[in-house]
């Protein structure tokens, strides 16, 4: 008997039952084993599919993984190239984030500091530490200003914003703090103070010297009439003259106020800032010596050079280390220092006036420093030192200081001052390097 098989026919000897069966589960067996082909056809393209389909969502995937990564790189990059200093703690006031401008402010690695306490870390920095630390804990947009510590002397003026930051859902999870260096601003603000006060006081001595000067032309006429008539009594004459001296004397005073209450014009020239500090020094060595004043000079290595009249900042030099003789009467050491500093004029709500290139590029300025260990200044007085006849001195006409203020606004720079009363006094002179 033949069997039929898949390849080729089987003789099977015998006959009967037995031969029938075993046909009938050969062709069963047969038969399940195309239908296990087909499901393993069907399932083969159904996981060619599958493999399509997760091929194409892990494309997907990654695209948008590189389009997160690009979105993030993008914001820290906004986040890093911030002026601003930008702090972000937890509801618990831990450290989270901080940009390069916050690590430049604070003097600390990002990475090195994750995870501490925002008070413990600024406490250090911060003038007031109990109040500036209980200010920026509070509430949502804060704003107030903190005292920050640069240096065992100088002190920056910080602008703090505080914010709460929230997630998706509304919920607070953490607070921003903002710091910017206002320094700058604040010193532009206060010159320009201090020039709207020598504007006004300007006008107004202009107006009571024409009026005395009026009166004075008048009272010397008198008295050169007075001098004819009575020009054979020789004691009276003598009361003449003294009358006409008088009047000259208090006419050149006049004058000399009318000289200060012009703006000066500076002839600008290029100037090597160390020569022209020696050549002041130079000139007022003896009383230095005979005052018993120390002389410390810390200049800058590099040659640094500026453009300006240079009378007339070396008036201006010579005006602050006589101010700070003053202060130092039973001697004392005097340091003068010079150092550069770039300055964004972007940041700045004031231009300074120059005629300089202030396209909110990053400049270089050039800091010359005059620190005395004198008698200080009491704080109330601060304001009012650069105002003419402003003087707490039993001799002197108050003018020093103002004509400080104004020669260095007429070189468009920026003048400071720090001090403490019982311990010394830093002047800052701020002017625009010469870019080479």
């Amino acid at each position: 008997m033949m069997v039929e098989g898949n390849a080729r026919s089987v003789q099977v000897p015998g006959n009967g039952e037995g031969v029938q069966e075993l046909v009938q589960a050969i062709r069963t067996f047969n038969g399940a084993a195309e239908r296990l082909k087909g499901s393993y056809r069907r399932l083969k393209k159904e996981v060619e599919r599958l493999n399509l389909e997760i091929d194409k969502k892990n494309a997907e995937l990654q695209k948008n993984l590189a389009e997160k990564e690009k979105a993030q790189d993008y914001l820290r990059n906004i986040l890093e190239s911030l002026k601003t200093a930008v702090i972000v703690v937890d509801l618990k006031g831990r450290l989270t984030t901080m940009n390069k401008s916050a690590e430049d402010l604070v003097g600390v690695i990002a990475e090195e500091v994750m995870g501490k306490r925002l008070d413990v870390l600024l406490k250090p920095y911060l003038v007031d530490p109990s109040n500036s630390l209980k200010e920026a804990a509070d509430g949502n947009g804060h704003e107030c200003e903190i005292r920050w510590k640069a240096g065992e002397e100088q002190c920056l003026q910080i602008h703090l914003i505080t914010s709460l930051m929230k997630d998706s859902s509304g919920r607070p999870v953490g607070k921003i703090l903002l710091l910017q260096d206002v320094t700058n601003i604040r010193r532009l603000e206060d010159q320009l103070h201090r020039n709207n006060r020598m504007a006004a006081m300007g006008e107004l001595a202009v107006k009571i010297a024409h009026d005395v000067r009026n009166s004075l032309g008048s009272i010397e006429l008198i008295a050169s009439l007075l001098r004819k008539e009575l020009e054979y009594d020789n004691d009276k004459v003598r009361l003449t003259e003294h009358i006409m001296v008088s009047v000259r004397n208090l006419d050149h005073t006049i004058a000399n106020l009318l000289t200060f209450t012009r703006a000066p014009q500076p002839k600008r020239v290029e100037i090597a800032l160390a020569s022209l500090l020696e050549e002041t020094l130079e000139f007022i060595r003896s009383p230095l010596k005979y005052s018993n004043i120390r002389i410390k000079k810390d200049f800058e290595k590099a040659e640094l050079k500026i453009l300006g009249d240079r009378k007339l900042l070396q008036q201006t030099f010579f005006n602050v280390i006589l101010n700070a003789m003053q202060s130092m009467e039973g001697g004392g050491e005097l340091e003068i220092f010079t150092r550069t500093k770039a300055v964004n004029s972007s940041n700045w709500r004031i231009p300074p006036a120059t005629d300089c290139n202030w396209e909110g590029e990053q400049n270089q300025w050039v800091e010359i420093g005059f620190r005395d260990s004198g008698s200080g200044i009491f704080e109330e007085d601060l304001p009012k030192i650069f105002d003419p006849f402003f003087t707490k001195k039993e001799r002197g006409a108050g003018l020093g200081l103002a004509i400080v203020h104004n020669i260095v606004a007429a070189h468009g720079g920026l003048l400071f001052v720090d001090s403490i009363k019982g311990k010394g006094s830093l002047f800052i002179i701020s002017l625009p390097l010469l870019k080479t």
